[in-house]
């Protein structure tokens, strides 16, 4: 019987640099025609899914984690790549940069699997057999390797320590680190001063005065698209249309009081997770006030996370982070009348900045007695989950369906060589709008697990013990308010306490002695 023919082993081209200026250079072109004459050379059929890892670090093992030379490993593994193959590489440090261990071991491996692996600049081949019988060819491949994360290691120190002395000049002399900036500021063109683009600060003021006035994100974002109002940035960065994303992001930014958070960059699994650093007051001009930020971003979600006082380990008072302003909604803060220890009260803190709003004093000593007695308040008027919740969630599941299956009508139309720039605008904006869609789902989401009936049931009985416990802290008292209710407006009118659940917009109203307004 005639024996069957060997099959032609392939070879595999992987292509690997980590800079822009690489790309712009000879790198690629090198790499690739190194590759192609080798196997032209030897009669091999080079395969067409060459890998390449175009900007891809290997000083941490990311491209044989998240780039296309773990795609080959994985391709390899599972026998869609057979053994018997080769893999073409200009030079080991194309391979890994890893600690030397490391390094060695991903090419152990790959020879293990019976991948050949061979480097163009010098013309070794590396095989399973070659390392374990030549101890000199495993020796070279260590030292190239030491020699080639030893060299990243030092690139890498050197950046850190430029990026550092940045931050120090930029804290120390308000230099500008980077010629990046928020959208409304400008860099003069020795990259020295940054100054402000007044057309776009007075952009940002407006979303200001909007969002104090009561206007959403969503509507903030509508109004602007229906005025015409320029978005920011410019090319593939600038938006068709304001979204509500963006109006948040403006709105979060400590930027616009001249406030910088410069961050360090750390790698997490093969993914860079960037860390912020200490802030740097002042570093650019400030376009709003401390004040309106203030008042913007105190009822902020996941910023009602009250200051505990250095003096008593506690928070300053029982409405801590939820006390709300009647008149202009802004956060109401604890002030005491007279010397140091003298009666506690509550005051809307624009009022005390003189921003404009009417300086009320409300006793505090009458809301605390109030607040402890109204367990049986809350625990009788809890209201129900709330249907339009519902609602709401399943129109905007119908909603980003319908944007989502327009993606891909659209992306299959180009696809098919109609890439005009109507049609790509047309892609952009379906993209924004189911960006905004899914920013609105994820709140509507929250409320509804906010609104479960165990976990009302949970809050509201933490509340009920914590409110009966006549020994419980004020701190203690003040976290579970917060667990319960997103505001508290003080009401002075009134006389009443409206607070407004978690998982509903229906207040529950209890009543305080009157007499201590002032």
């Amino acid at each position: 019987m005639r024996k069957a023919a060997s099959k032609t082993p392939k070879a595999y081209s992987y292509v690997r640099f980590s800079t822009p200026e690489q790309q712009r250079g000879d790198s690629l072109r090198r790499q690739t025609e190194a590759a192609a004459r080798w196997a032209a050379a030897r009669g091999m059929e080079l395969d067409n899914s060459s890998y390449q890892d175009l900007g891809v670090s290997a000083y941490a093992g990311d491209n044989a984690e998240v780039g296309m030379l773990g795609e080959f490993l994985g391709a390899v593994r599972d026998g869609t790549i057979e053994a018997g193959s080769y893999l073409l590489i200009e030079s080991l440090d194309r391979l890994s940069r890893d600690k030397a261990r490391r390094a060695v071991r991903l090419l152990g491996d790959l020879c293990d699997s019976g991948i050949a692996v061979v480097t163009l600049a010098d013309g070794k081949e590396y095989t399973a057999e070659g390392l374990d019988n030549d101890p000199m060819g495993l020796m070279w491949a260590l030292m190239v390797a030491m020699r080639a994360n030893e060299e990243s290691a030092t690139k890498s120190r050197r950046v850190r320590e430029a990026w550092g002395k940045k931050k120090e000049a930029a804290a120390a002399q308000r230099r500008p680190m980077t010629k990046r900036l928020p959208a409304w500021l400008t860099l003069s063109a020795d990259r020295t001063t940054i100054g402000v683009d007044e057309d776009k600060a007075n952009i940002v003021r407006r979303i200001f005065r909007d969002a104090i006035a009561g206007g959403g994100q969503h509507s903030i974002a509508q109004t602007l698209t229906a005025e015409g109002v320029d978005t920011f940035g410019d090319g593939r960065r600038k938006a068709p249309v304001w979204q509500r994303s963006y109006v948040k992001k403006l709105l979060e930014s400590p930027a616009v009081i001249g406030t910088m958070i410069p961050h360090d960059t750390r790698k997490v699994r093969g993914k860079r997770v960037r860390d912020p650093l200490p802030p740097i007051p002042n570093y650019y001009p400030a376009i709003v006030s401390a004040a309106d930020f203030a008042r913007v971003n105190s009822a902020r979600k996941g910023s009602n996370t009250p200051r505990v006082r250095a003096s008593t380990g506690q928070v300053s008072n029982v409405l801590a982070s939820l006390g709300k302003c009647p008149r202009c909604r802004a956060t109401m803060t604890r002030v005491n009348k007279g010397r140091k220890g003298g009666t506690p009260y509550l005051v809307c803190v624009l009022a005390k900045a003189g921003g404009g709003c009417i300086y009320k004093q409300v006793r505090l000593e009458s809301i605390e007695a109030a607040v402890r007695e109204a367990s049986g308040t809350f625990a009788r008027d809890v209201p129900g989950r709330d249907d339009l919740l519902e609602e709401a969630r399943r129109a905007l599941e119908a909603k980003e369906h319908g944007i989502g299956d327009g993606i891909e009508r659209l992306l299959e139309e180009i696809e098919r060589g109609n890439a005009s720039p109507a049609l790509r605008k047309r892609l952009t904006d379906n993209e924004d709008q189911l960006t905004a869609v899914k920013d609105e789902l994820e709140e509507v989401e929250e409320k509804i697990r906010q609104s479960g009936g165990k976990a009302i049931e949970r809050r509201l009985a933490r509340l009920v013990a914590t409110l009966g416990n006549d020994r419980a802290s004020i701190t203690e008292i003040n976290v579970a308010l917060r667990e319960t209710f997103r505001e508290c407006v003080v009401n002075y009118f009134e006389g009443t306490l409206d607070f407004v659940w978690q998982h509903s917009d229906t207040p529950t109203e209890i009543r305080y002695a009157m007499p201590e307004s002032v």
